[in-house]
């Protein structure tokens, strides 16, 4: 996201830090396909077992949009990608997050693919390795992005109810609660400290299924 990648004319600098998710594309249409129906980011947060928020803040760009760029690697590709089962030792692995067997705790598969650093995701975006569609998901993040404040603000009074004001927990999840509230402030115009705008990736690959050694049976 925006926190790991120098952002350019056409996106991130670079691509990981030591592999990267991705899920077939069969999977990611029918999700996408849902989020837009729905609530957008806040949707596939869901969906893909996200920290909820945190694909949110990283998504909205400069001129106020919240779009999610998609990356395809077409079936002919794949042997420039090294795609592999997800192990949960990655670094982007959530530990509260992930689960084993290829899927995503929304229940999605998933592998992991290598990382395109500096230079080498522009050549691969080039060479057709990885190919780019930006999906516009505005109308839809605006309206999902009050229902995660609101169950923060559940978590939160939950929390303290049980004695628990000064913990950190409650700390980290007022946090979080304020940063989305910070992002409704400036979707309805009102001046606040601009943050690090960023288009966050979500990455899917070209084809129904995953090779067969690389499907688990759960």
């Amino acid at each position: 996201d925006a926190k790991f990648h120098d952002n350019s004319k056409d996106g991130f600098g670079g691509w990981g830090r030591d592999r990267n998710f991705v899920s077939p594309k069969e999977d990611a249409d029918g999700i996408l396909e849902k989020a837009l129906e729905g609530d957008g980011i806040v949707a596939l947060e869901d969906k893909l077992g996200i920290p909820p928020g945190s694909w949110v803040k990283n998504s909205r760009t400069e001129d106020g949009r919240y779009v999610m760029k998609r990356y395809i690697i077409p079936p002919d590709k794949m042997g420039s990608v090294d795609l592999d089962m997800a192990r949960g030792r990655e670094e982007r692995a959530y530990d509260d997050e992930w689960v084993a067997g290829g899927r995503t705790l929304g229940d999605g598969n998933e592998a992991t693919i290598k990382v395109f650093r500096g230079k080498d995701l522009e050549t691969a975006i080039n060479e057709g390795i990885i190919q780019v569609v930006e999906v516009d998901m505005t109308a839809q993040t605006k309206r999902g992005i009050p229902k995660v404040i609101a169950n923060f603000d559940q978590q939160i009074s939950g929390l303290i109810e049980k004695g628990k004001s000064d913990s950190k927990e409650v700390t980290d999840l007022r946090a979080k609660r304020n940063e989305l509230e910070i992002l409704q402030l400036k979707d309805a115009g009102t001046p606040q400290n601009a943050g690090s705008p960023g288009v966050f990736f979500w990455t899917i690959l070209k084809g129904n299924e995953f090779p067969v050694h690389l499907r688990i049976n759960r």
